[in-house]
């Protein structure tokens, strides 16, 4: 535990770490799932590390070393964010250049939609509309996967007759068959 310490307070210091091993972090996690080589020795002395996680926290429960292994992982990542944000210009940081909602909202004003509120002050589209518009996407998304999942999650899917539109034409013909 010690060496997995030491490697995590190496990667968080900028002091420690030089400038470009700090940012090839942010493709230490990439690599390891593409199965692609470490781009430099501080990736190769992470990946042991990593491992070493695993193997230390896994020895009695191998899904307590996955979990401890993904962790490490998640705080590299976080490492490598860290050092991305503090390296970006301010007006990046600020978020008004590449703010996906804002250039929505921005779009449809251009295009001279109207403001879905009715506003004696504002007739064209804004940002509350942007946002509005978006919450609603999302709840429509929302409804549909909780439709799905309730429409065909059971125990029984498998046995689920082919020409079956939905659970209640399926459970209707199990009935039938049954008495």
């Amino acid at each position: 535990m010690a060496i997995v310490t030491n490697l995590f307070v190496a990667s968080d210091d900028n002091a420690i770490l030089q400038l470009d091993d700090r940012k090839s972090l942010s493709s230490f996690t990439f690599n390891h799932w593409q199965n692609l080589p470490e781009e430099n020795r501080w990736c190769t002395v992470l990946t042991q590390g990593r491992t070493m996680c695993a193997e230390y926290f896994g020895s009695q429960d191998p899904l307590v070393g996955s979990q401890a292994a993904n962790s490490y992982s998640a705080f590299i990542d976080a490492c490598a964010q860290e050092t991305r944000l503090e390296n970006e210009l301010p007006e990046v940081l600020a978020g008004k250049t590449w703010n996906y909602l804002r250039m929505k909202a921005q779009v449809r004003r251009q295009v001279g939609r109207l403001n879905k509120f009715r506003s004696q002050h504002e007739k064209l589209w804004t940002f509350r509309d942007t946002r509005c518009e978006t919450i609603e996407e999302v709840q429509k998304t929302t409804l549909a996967l909780d439709q799905a999942f309730t429409t065909c999650i059971r125990t029984d899917i498998w046995r689920r007759p082919a020409g079956a539109n939905n659970i209640s034409d399926s459970t209707e013909d199990e009935r039938s068959q049954i008495y």
